[in-house]
Protein backbone atom coordinates (compact mmCIF):
# COMPACT_ATOMS: atom_id res chain seq x y z
CA UNK A 1 0.00 0.00 0.00
CA UNK A 2 1.71 3.13 -1.14
CA UNK A 3 1.41 6.04 1.45
CA UNK A 4 0.91 9.46 1.62
CA UNK A 5 4.42 11.60 2.02
CA UNK A 6 3.51 14.50 2.37
CA UNK A 7 4.26 15.20 5.96
CA UNK A 8 7.83 13.86 5.10
CA UNK A 9 10.90 15.98 4.22
CA UNK A 10 11.13 14.88 0.40
CA UNK A 11 7.11 15.38 0.19
CA UNK A 12 7.23 18.26 1.68
CA UNK A 13 9.70 19.31 -0.69
CA UNK A 14 7.47 18.01 -3.49
CA UNK A 15 4.43 20.33 -2.57
CA UNK A 16 6.58 23.13 -2.12
CA UNK A 17 7.54 22.39 -6.28
CA UNK A 18 4.23 21.77 -7.43
CA UNK A 19 2.88 24.87 -5.26
CA UNK A 20 6.19 27.01 -6.55
CA UNK A 21 5.24 25.80 -10.29
CA UNK A 22 1.42 26.39 -10.54
CA UNK A 23 1.81 29.91 -8.88
CA UNK A 24 4.43 30.64 -11.75
CA UNK A 25 1.61 29.14 -14.28
CA UNK A 26 -0.35 31.47 -12.70
CA UNK A 27 1.55 34.51 -13.37
CA UNK A 28 2.33 33.45 -16.84
CA UNK A 29 -1.40 33.08 -17.80
CA UNK A 30 -2.57 36.63 -15.98
CA UNK A 31 0.76 38.65 -18.09
CA UNK A 32 -0.20 36.82 -21.22
CA UNK A 33 -4.00 38.01 -20.84
CA UNK A 34 -3.19 41.57 -20.19
CA UNK A 35 -0.64 41.68 -22.84
CA UNK A 36 -3.48 40.52 -24.96
CA UNK A 37 -5.76 42.77 -23.80
CA UNK A 38 -3.24 45.65 -24.36
CA UNK A 39 -2.47 44.81 -27.62
CA UNK A 40 -6.21 44.53 -28.89
CA UNK A 41 -6.41 48.07 -26.88
CA UNK A 42 -3.61 49.72 -29.04
CA UNK A 43 -5.36 48.14 -32.43
CA UNK A 44 -8.54 49.56 -31.21
CA UNK A 45 -10.78 46.39 -30.82
CA UNK A 46 -13.36 46.72 -28.26
CA UNK A 47 -12.24 44.92 -24.93
CA UNK A 48 -15.17 44.20 -22.53
CA UNK A 49 -18.47 43.76 -22.59
CA UNK A 50 -21.01 45.22 -25.15
CA UNK A 51 -22.05 48.76 -24.32
CA UNK A 52 -25.35 49.32 -23.67
CA UNK A 53 -27.59 50.20 -26.33
CA UNK A 54 -28.64 53.83 -26.19
CA UNK A 55 -32.50 53.27 -25.94
CA UNK A 56 -32.28 50.75 -23.23
CA UNK A 57 -30.64 53.84 -21.33
CA UNK A 58 -33.37 55.83 -22.96
CA UNK A 59 -35.57 53.77 -20.76
CA UNK A 60 -33.53 53.22 -17.77
CA UNK A 61 -33.77 56.92 -17.36
CA UNK A 62 -37.12 57.40 -18.27
CA UNK A 63 -37.97 54.63 -15.69
CA UNK A 64 -35.57 56.30 -12.90
CA UNK A 65 -37.35 59.67 -12.81
CA UNK A 66 -41.08 58.01 -13.14
CA UNK A 67 -40.65 55.48 -10.29
CA UNK A 68 -39.29 54.90 -7.24
CA UNK A 69 -36.90 51.75 -8.78
CA UNK A 70 -33.33 51.12 -8.10
CA UNK A 71 -31.26 51.44 -11.69
CA UNK A 72 -31.05 47.99 -10.35
CA UNK A 73 -34.51 46.69 -10.08
CA UNK A 74 -35.19 48.95 -13.22
CA UNK A 75 -32.84 46.90 -15.61
CA UNK A 76 -33.73 43.79 -14.51
CA UNK A 77 -37.24 44.53 -14.97
CA UNK A 78 -35.80 45.23 -18.81
CA UNK A 79 -34.08 41.91 -18.45
CA UNK A 80 -31.13 43.69 -19.09
CA UNK A 81 -27.62 41.67 -17.60
CA UNK A 82 -26.51 42.40 -14.10
CA UNK A 83 -23.35 44.74 -15.52
CA UNK A 84 -23.81 48.42 -14.39
CA UNK A 85 -25.09 51.09 -16.64
CA UNK A 86 -22.12 52.83 -17.36
CA UNK A 87 -22.85 55.25 -20.43
CA UNK A 88 -25.09 56.96 -18.02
Amino acid sequence: MRQHRHRQPDGKGHFTIIGAMAELESSLISERAEAGMQAAKEEGTHVGPPPTPDETIQEIERLAGETDLSIRKIKKALKESRRPATRM
